[in-house]
Protein backbone atom coordinates (compact mmCIF):
# COMPACT_ATOMS: atom_id res chain seq x y z
CA UNK A 1 0.00 0.00 0.00
CA UNK A 2 1.69 3.45 -1.02
CA UNK A 3 2.86 5.81 1.78
CA UNK A 4 2.64 9.21 0.98
CA UNK A 5 4.81 11.95 2.96
CA UNK A 6 3.74 16.15 3.39
CA UNK A 7 4.57 17.65 0.18
CA UNK A 8 3.79 21.06 -1.61
CA UNK A 9 1.34 22.89 -3.87
CA UNK A 10 0.89 23.85 -7.24
CA UNK A 11 -1.35 26.36 -9.37
CA UNK A 12 -1.65 27.38 -12.89
CA UNK A 13 -2.71 31.23 -12.82
CA UNK A 14 -5.73 33.10 -14.60
CA UNK A 15 -7.54 36.73 -14.16
CA UNK A 16 -6.90 38.95 -11.17
CA UNK A 17 -9.47 37.69 -8.39
CA UNK A 18 -11.06 41.39 -6.98
CA UNK A 19 -11.14 39.93 -3.40
CA UNK A 20 -9.06 37.29 -0.62
CA UNK A 21 -10.55 35.98 2.38
CA UNK A 22 -8.59 32.95 4.11
CA UNK A 23 -8.46 30.12 6.27
CA UNK A 24 -6.07 29.19 8.41
CA UNK A 25 -5.12 25.63 10.12
CA UNK A 26 -2.22 26.01 13.24
CA UNK A 27 0.27 27.58 11.93
CA UNK A 28 -0.60 26.91 7.98
CA UNK A 29 -2.84 28.76 5.93
CA UNK A 30 -4.55 26.89 2.81
CA UNK A 31 -4.75 29.12 -0.03
CA UNK A 32 -6.20 29.53 -3.86
CA UNK A 33 -7.61 31.72 -6.02
CA UNK A 34 -11.31 30.90 -7.07
CA UNK A 35 -13.29 33.61 -9.29
CA UNK A 36 -15.60 33.98 -6.19
CA UNK A 37 -12.98 35.38 -4.97
CA UNK A 38 -12.71 32.63 -1.96
CA UNK A 39 -9.16 31.83 -1.20
CA UNK A 40 -8.62 28.71 0.55
CA UNK A 41 -4.49 28.34 1.15
CA UNK A 42 -2.48 25.57 0.17
CA UNK A 43 0.74 26.71 1.67
CA UNK A 44 1.24 29.79 2.90
CA UNK A 45 3.69 32.15 1.08
CA UNK A 46 3.77 30.33 -2.27
CA UNK A 47 0.65 31.33 -3.95
CA UNK A 48 0.07 34.84 -4.31
CA UNK A 49 -3.75 36.26 -3.85
CA UNK A 50 -4.42 37.14 -6.99
CA UNK A 51 -2.31 37.10 -10.56
CA UNK A 52 -3.14 38.37 -14.21
CA UNK A 53 -2.70 35.79 -16.25
CA UNK A 54 -3.33 34.85 -20.00
CA UNK A 55 -5.05 32.08 -21.65
CA UNK A 56 -3.04 28.91 -20.85
CA UNK A 57 -3.58 24.98 -21.71
CA UNK A 58 -2.91 21.94 -19.22
CA UNK A 59 -1.25 18.74 -20.95
CA UNK A 60 -2.73 16.95 -18.26
CA UNK A 61 -6.25 16.93 -18.41
CA UNK A 62 -7.47 16.82 -22.38
CA UNK A 63 -10.75 18.21 -23.13
CA UNK A 64 -11.62 17.28 -19.53
CA UNK A 65 -11.46 18.91 -15.82
CA UNK A 66 -10.36 21.83 -16.07
CA UNK A 67 -11.33 23.50 -19.29
CA UNK A 68 -8.53 22.48 -21.54
CA UNK A 69 -8.14 26.42 -22.23
CA UNK A 70 -9.06 29.32 -20.32
CA UNK A 71 -8.66 32.86 -18.98
CA UNK A 72 -9.56 32.46 -15.01
CA UNK A 73 -7.74 30.67 -12.69
CA UNK A 74 -7.38 27.34 -14.26
CA UNK A 75 -5.85 24.78 -11.22
CA UNK A 76 -4.91 24.28 -7.66
CA UNK A 77 -3.03 21.27 -6.85
CA UNK A 78 -1.29 20.22 -3.65
CA UNK A 79 0.75 17.12 -3.52
CA UNK A 80 1.60 14.65 -0.96
CA UNK A 81 4.67 12.59 -1.97
CA UNK A 82 7.83 14.28 -2.67
CA UNK A 83 8.50 17.38 -1.11
CA UNK A 84 7.54 21.05 -1.23
CA UNK A 85 6.80 22.53 -5.37
CA UNK A 86 9.99 24.66 -5.99
CA UNK A 87 8.08 25.48 -9.53
CA UNK A 88 6.01 28.70 -9.66
CA UNK A 89 3.70 29.53 -12.62
CA UNK A 90 4.22 33.17 -13.54
CA UNK A 91 0.94 35.16 -15.19
CA UNK A 92 2.12 34.68 -18.57
CA UNK A 93 2.55 30.70 -17.88
CA UNK A 94 3.37 28.96 -21.36
CA UNK A 95 2.09 25.09 -22.34
CA UNK A 96 6.25 24.51 -21.42
CA UNK A 97 5.96 25.81 -18.24
CA UNK A 98 2.46 23.59 -17.84
CA UNK A 99 4.84 20.70 -18.78
CA UNK A 100 7.25 21.09 -16.58
CA UNK A 101 4.61 21.45 -13.73
CA UNK A 102 3.58 18.17 -14.89
CA UNK A 103 7.34 16.35 -15.31
CA UNK A 104 7.93 17.71 -11.33
CA UNK A 105 4.38 16.34 -10.52
CA UNK A 106 4.78 12.81 -11.84
CA UNK A 107 8.60 12.57 -12.89
CA UNK A 108 7.59 11.46 -16.37
CA UNK A 109 8.70 13.78 -19.10
CA UNK A 110 6.14 15.17 -20.85
CA UNK A 111 7.00 14.00 -24.21
CA UNK A 112 6.37 10.45 -22.92
CA UNK A 113 2.82 11.22 -21.02
CA UNK A 114 1.76 12.42 -24.23
CA UNK A 115 2.90 9.38 -25.87
CA UNK A 116 1.47 7.25 -23.65
CA UNK A 117 -2.26 9.22 -23.72
CA UNK A 118 -1.89 9.22 -28.04
CA UNK A 119 -1.24 5.23 -27.85
CA UNK A 120 -4.25 4.60 -25.61
CA UNK A 121 -6.58 6.68 -28.05
CA UNK A 122 -5.11 4.95 -30.74
CA UNK A 123 -5.57 1.67 -29.19
CA UNK A 124 -9.09 2.31 -28.60
CA UNK A 125 -9.81 3.61 -31.69
CA UNK A 126 -9.00 0.27 -33.17
CA UNK A 127 -11.35 -1.68 -31.01
CA UNK A 128 -14.75 -2.59 -32.82
CA UNK A 129 -17.76 -1.27 -30.81
CA UNK A 130 -18.73 -4.80 -29.59
CA UNK A 131 -14.66 -5.03 -27.95
CA UNK A 132 -15.31 -1.55 -26.37
CA UNK A 133 -15.73 -1.96 -22.64
CA UNK A 134 -14.74 -0.76 -18.97
CA UNK A 135 -12.37 -3.72 -18.77
CA UNK A 136 -10.89 -2.62 -22.22
CA UNK A 137 -10.21 0.33 -21.16
CA UNK A 138 -8.97 -0.18 -17.74
CA UNK A 139 -6.23 -2.82 -19.40
CA UNK A 140 -5.51 -0.12 -21.72
CA UNK A 141 -4.70 2.57 -18.85
CA UNK A 142 -2.46 -0.36 -17.72
CA UNK A 143 -0.48 -1.29 -20.64
CA UNK A 144 -0.01 2.24 -21.44
CA UNK A 145 1.28 3.22 -17.78
CA UNK A 146 -2.28 5.51 -17.28
CA UNK A 147 -3.13 3.76 -14.11
CA UNK A 148 -3.61 6.72 -12.09
CA UNK A 149 -7.61 7.28 -11.01
CA UNK A 150 -9.41 10.05 -8.31
CA UNK A 151 -12.10 10.18 -6.15
CA UNK A 152 -14.20 13.22 -7.17
CA UNK A 153 -16.13 15.44 -4.91
CA UNK A 154 -18.75 17.82 -5.98
CA UNK A 155 -18.96 20.91 -4.77
CA UNK A 156 -20.70 24.23 -4.20
CA UNK A 157 -20.15 28.00 -4.17
CA UNK A 158 -21.63 27.68 -0.59
CA UNK A 159 -19.51 25.43 0.83
CA UNK A 160 -16.20 24.76 -1.92
CA UNK A 161 -13.83 26.89 0.93
CA UNK A 162 -14.36 24.66 3.25
CA UNK A 163 -14.58 21.36 1.45
CA UNK A 164 -11.29 22.34 -0.41
CA UNK A 165 -9.79 22.97 2.57
CA UNK A 166 -10.29 19.55 4.22
CA UNK A 167 -8.87 17.64 1.68
CA UNK A 168 -5.60 19.84 1.21
CA UNK A 169 -5.30 19.70 4.66
CA UNK A 170 -5.74 15.81 4.41
CA UNK A 171 -3.27 15.59 1.36
CA UNK A 172 -0.95 18.17 2.60
CA UNK A 173 -0.26 18.25 6.18
CA UNK A 174 -1.57 14.15 6.92
CA UNK A 175 -0.13 12.83 3.61
CA UNK A 176 -3.24 11.16 2.50
CA UNK A 177 -2.61 10.09 -0.98
CA UNK A 178 -0.65 11.48 -4.06
CA UNK A 179 -2.31 14.59 -4.69
CA UNK A 180 -5.47 16.93 -4.80
CA UNK A 181 -6.49 19.37 -7.61
CA UNK A 182 -9.51 22.22 -7.69
CA UNK A 183 -10.66 22.82 -10.84
CA UNK A 184 -11.14 26.65 -11.14
CA UNK A 185 -12.26 27.46 -14.32
CA UNK A 186 -16.31 29.52 -14.52
CA UNK A 187 -18.20 26.58 -13.99
CA UNK A 188 -15.50 24.26 -12.16
CA UNK A 189 -14.19 22.24 -14.89
CA UNK A 190 -17.03 20.79 -17.77
CA UNK A 191 -19.55 22.56 -19.46
CA UNK A 192 -22.47 20.07 -18.42
CA UNK A 193 -21.53 20.36 -14.84
CA UNK A 194 -24.42 22.31 -12.83
CA UNK A 195 -23.78 25.69 -12.96
CA UNK A 196 -21.51 26.89 -10.28
CA UNK A 197 -20.53 22.88 -9.19
CA UNK A 198 -16.54 22.49 -9.04
CA UNK A 199 -15.20 18.98 -8.45
CA UNK A 200 -12.36 18.65 -6.71
CA UNK A 201 -10.34 15.44 -7.30
CA UNK A 202 -8.52 13.31 -5.08
CA UNK A 203 -5.67 10.54 -7.16
CA UNK A 204 -4.19 7.43 -5.88
CA UNK A 205 -1.60 5.96 -8.11
CA UNK A 206 -3.07 2.96 -9.58
CA UNK A 207 -6.94 2.78 -10.15
CA UNK A 208 -6.56 -1.09 -9.67
CA UNK A 209 -5.19 -0.92 -6.03
CA UNK A 210 -8.73 -1.45 -4.53
CA UNK A 211 -7.76 -1.47 -1.12
CA UNK A 212 -5.71 1.79 -1.50
CA UNK A 213 -9.02 3.52 -2.55
CA UNK A 214 -11.07 2.88 -0.03
CA UNK A 215 -8.24 3.82 1.97
CA UNK A 216 -7.86 7.27 0.95
CA UNK A 217 -11.77 7.28 0.69
CA UNK A 218 -11.96 6.81 4.51
CA UNK A 219 -9.71 9.36 4.98
CA UNK A 220 -11.41 11.76 2.91
CA UNK A 221 -14.70 10.70 4.93
CA UNK A 222 -13.15 11.67 8.25
CA UNK A 223 -11.89 14.79 6.85
CA UNK A 224 -15.47 15.79 5.34
CA UNK A 225 -17.78 14.48 8.03
CA UNK A 226 -15.66 16.60 10.12
CA UNK A 227 -15.71 20.00 8.11
CA UNK A 228 -19.36 19.92 6.90
CA UNK A 229 -21.17 17.41 9.35
CA UNK A 230 -24.37 18.08 7.20
CA UNK A 231 -23.77 17.79 4.13
CA UNK A 232 -21.33 14.47 4.70
CA UNK A 233 -24.56 12.35 5.72
CA UNK A 234 -25.93 12.03 2.44
CA UNK A 235 -23.27 12.56 0.08
CA UNK A 236 -21.79 10.43 -2.05
CA UNK A 237 -18.25 10.75 -4.08
CA UNK A 238 -17.23 8.35 -7.11
CA UNK A 239 -14.01 6.94 -8.40
CA UNK A 240 -13.24 7.52 -12.12
CA UNK A 241 -9.53 5.74 -13.45
CA UNK A 242 -7.77 8.78 -15.54
CA UNK A 243 -7.68 6.14 -18.73
CA UNK A 244 -11.17 7.17 -18.53
CA UNK A 245 -10.80 10.44 -18.99
CA UNK A 246 -8.33 10.02 -21.69
CA UNK A 247 -10.34 8.10 -23.87
CA UNK A 248 -13.87 10.20 -23.08
CA UNK A 249 -15.40 8.34 -21.40
CA UNK A 250 -17.77 10.51 -19.53
CA UNK A 251 -21.46 9.98 -18.80
CA UNK A 252 -23.53 9.19 -21.71
CA UNK A 253 -20.67 7.84 -23.93
CA UNK A 254 -21.55 6.10 -27.00
CA UNK A 255 -20.16 3.12 -25.70
CA UNK A 256 -22.33 2.41 -22.62
CA UNK A 257 -19.26 2.61 -20.32
CA UNK A 258 -20.14 3.30 -16.60
CA UNK A 259 -17.39 6.90 -16.32
CA UNK A 260 -16.78 5.24 -12.54
CA UNK A 261 -15.90 2.80 -10.86
CA UNK A 262 -16.52 3.06 -7.36
CA UNK A 263 -19.31 5.09 -5.24
CA UNK A 264 -19.43 5.25 -1.70
CA UNK A 265 -21.10 7.78 0.79
CA UNK A 266 -19.28 9.53 2.78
Amino acid sequence: MPQHAPGGVEQGYGRKSAEATGMMEGDRAYQGVFPTGKIVNALEGVLPASKEGHPTKDPEYKGGNPPSSTTTPMLLRVRGPGGQSTLKLEPDATVAALKALLEQQTGVPAAQQEERWARAEQEWARKPAAQRTAAAAQQIGKDCGITAGKWMVRTTPDDEAVVWGAVARAVYVQGLCASAKISAGPQGGRAHQKEGQRVICVYTDDFSDKEDALRVHAGLSAALRAALPQRAKWATISYKPDIYTNLGLYYGNADGIKPTIYSKKL
